[in-house]
């Protein structure tokens, strides 16, 4: 029976993840691409967007952010950026990944901001991102009077996967620190 209701949440999990894949335009910012645990998401996602010809977004922004940690002095943080760097090549070279921004770009949180509140009036929009002050500023773009179609904003929790952002994530912020401390 256990085994049953796992195979049940697997496959759900699979029809959600087609469905970003089919019907949105799906960004990620730093913070999830630097993720350990997003590898499964890569893994899980990849099919989709062959099936769908999608490509998930990345701001030039983040990967610069990528490249300046790989000059970190700490080793995990190298680490991590090598590995995010190499995931990112490896999806462009599939072409599964595109690469977007422009140098003058001030900041990922206002690129964000200003990218979902000019296009979410023609495209439905996802952001799978672990940082709550860029979650918060475009979840906020959700409840004006622009119309349009409402932003997906997701996290991905370490062995739990994707999960929406909801109103609790935003006022108990030393639950969620602790979420990703233990992760």
């Amino acid at each position: 029976m256990e085994g049953d209701s796992k195979h049940k949440k697997d496959e759900y999990a699979r029809n959600v993840l087609e469905n970003y894949a089919k019907n949105y335009k799906i960004f990620l910012d730093t913070c999830s691409i630097l993720e350990p645990a997003i590898d499964k998401f890569w893994m899980d996602i990849i099919p989709f967007l062959h099936r769908y010809q999608n490509k998930i977004i990345i701001p030039l922004r983040s990967v610069e952010a990528i490249q300046n940690q790989m000059i970190s002095t700490n080793r995990e943080e190298i680490t991590m950026a090598q590995r995010a760097m190499k995931i990112l090549m490896d999806m462009q070279m599939q072409d599964l990944v595109e690469i977007r921004g422009e140098k003058s770009d001030s900041n990922v949180i206002s690129t964000f901001v200003s990218v979902f509140a000019k296009f979410k009036c023609v495209n439905r929009l996802a952001l799978i991102t672990c940082d709550r002050k860029l979650a918060k500023q475009i979840e906020a773009l959700n409840n004006d009077e622009m119309g349009g179609f409402h932003i997906l904003v997701l996290k991905y929790e370490n062995g739990k996967g994707f999960r929406k952002w909801q109103e609790e994530d935003f006022q108990d912020k030393e639950s969620i620190e602790k979420i990703y401390i233990n992760s």
